[in-house]
């Protein structure tokens, strides 16, 4: 009987550990900075969505959320799947080979 309670409490801690992380990636508890559309040297279109200390970036129809890490220059974000973006100016790389220029 203890093992099926510790067990049903794992399980619900999990849930709720996956839901928070959820609202946090999907910008529900930030609050929204900046939303820039950019032209990629690909010629495909990449937007990113800026919040407070993170970004999620749309390029292709994916999503990636990013967190914003100490640069010396510019601004940086990364998240532990090893995607970056790097933004300088009006000029930002993003680590898939891709250099992309803001829409004026």
């Amino acid at each position: 009987m203890k093992k099926v309670i510790l067990l049903i409490v794992i399980i619900i801690l999990i849930i709720t550990v996956y839901n928070l992380d959820f609202f946090i990636n999907n910008g529900f508890f930030s609050k929204t900075v900046n939303d820039v559309y950019y032209s990629c040297t690909n010629g495909k279109k990449m937007r990113v969505i800026y919040y407070e200390e993170s970004v999620k970036v749309i390029y292709e129809n994916k999503k990636y959320i990013l967190y914003q890490a100490p640069m010396a220059s510019g601004i940086k974000y990364i998240n532990k799947y090893g995607y970056e973006l790097f933004s300088k100016g009006n000029k930002t790389v993003f680590n898939l080979g891709i250099e992309c220029f803001e829409k004026k």
